[in-house]
């Protein structure tokens, strides 16, 4: 039986999470913390809260940037470069992103009071840019973020933010 922490899904699965915490740690949020545990069903997020953000907007923007960002994060984990054949794919039927676009239409529909899809699907695709222009950019703190937390399955937000600093390349 392999131990579930050394499989390839659960090396896809950290990348992803980090892939989140980068994003939303440079579109402005604040990262709590960042779990990947594979025990039990799988317990996988990176808590990242906009919350400190002044408007309704901003705060939606900065997380369909970061939502966007996991399947990404875990593109990156693979080894690849460029951007990936599904990158233009719509409705974000790619691996790992249905959920997050499930979260993103949620968070959309809960702050407002009729549906939004449109609108959505807007915010969905500049978020999906933004994500890649942040994580292509910053592709080796999202490498050394993933790599630190895969063998601790447990980060607290400094020092995942911590470790994105010194990787991070400002613009």
């Amino acid at each position: 039986m392999s131990n579930p922490y050394t499989t390839p899904e659960h090396r896809k699965k950290v990348y992803h999470e980090a892939g989140h915490a980068v994003v939303g740690f440079l579109s402005g949020g604040t990262l709590k913390y960042i779990v990947t545990n594979p025990a039990n069903g799988g317990d996988y997020c990176a808590c990242v809260s906009f919350d400190s953000l002044a408007t309704v907007p901003e705060r939606l923007t900065s997380k369909a940037t970061t939502l966007m960002a996991g399947s990404l994060g875990d593109w990156i984990g693979t080894g690849n470069e460029g951007k990936p054949d599904w990158f233009e794919d719509k409705p974000f039927t790619w691996d790992g992103a249905i959920g997050d676009y499930k979260e993103l239409r949620q968070t959309v529909l809960d702050s407002f009071d009729n549906d939004q899809q449109l609108w959505i699907d807007s915010l969905a695709d500049r978020g999906k840019d933004q994500a890649w222009e942040l994580l292509n950019t910053n592709r080796a703190a999202v490498i050394a973020l993933a790599e630190a937390l895969m063998p601790n399955n447990r980060m607290e937000g400094q020092d995942a933010i911590d470790i994105i600093k010194r990787h991070v390349v400002l613009s």
